[in-house]
């Protein structure tokens, strides 16, 4: 199975499994005398969409998206360098080797993401280790930023391939949406 089909399966686990999680540090507190139903994950699916006449360089095995709500990120996705804080002592992080997919002309690159966001819990684990705290979004605006590249180009540490000079596309949209999302490079 190829990386990007194996990180893809990955997040559509994640999705299946984490339907009904915690509230998120960014969803507004429930009013008072009104009992709030707990929040439920909202999947998205993002389109990249290519319409330019040359092939855009996505790096897919980093942290190639973002997730903007009122000027600052969110940690929208699940990394592999920290353990979730419900999993400690049984979690081992990784490494990974840079994987970048190329999309054509009139090509999209689409990948789903659960709907969770993943702050870091300083001392999470135990004094001086950190951990994730998977937690639903709220629902609201926010803005998807994707990077990617014109070129490639070596990348010296791993002997494998990197990215040329970065660039942004992004796309304003309030979640949950009814349709993917789609962010167009042009």
């Amino acid at each position: 199975m190829s990386p990007r089909a194996l990180l893809l399966a990955a997040v559509a686990w994640l999705a299946a499994a984490c339907v009904q999680m915690p509230p998120s540090p960014d969803a507004s507190p429930p009013m008072p005398g009104i009992d709030a139903a707990p929040l439920r994950a909202s999947p998205v699916r993002f389109e990249i969409h290519n319409d330019r006449t040359r092939p855009v360089y996505i790096l897919v095995s980093q942290a190639f998206w973002q997730l903007v709500r009122g000027g600052a990120a969110l940690p929208a996705y699940d990394s592999c360098e920290l353990c979730n804080c419900d999993s400690c002592a049984r979690c081992a992080v990784c490494a990974q080797l840079p994987t970048v997919e190329t999309v054509r002309p009139g090509q999209a690159l689409v990948f789903d993401w659960p709907g969770l966001v993943f702050p870091v819990v300083q001392d999470g684990c135990r004094a001086g280790v950190s951990c994730e705290s998977p937690q639903v979004a709220a629902p609201g605006p926010l803005t998807v930023r994707v990077q990617y590249s014109l070129s490639t180009e070596p990348d010296l540490i791993s002997g494998g391939v990197g990215l040329g000079p970065t660039m942004v596309a992004q796309t304003p949209f309030v979640h949950p949406p009814n349709a993917p999302v789609v962010v167009s490079i042009q």
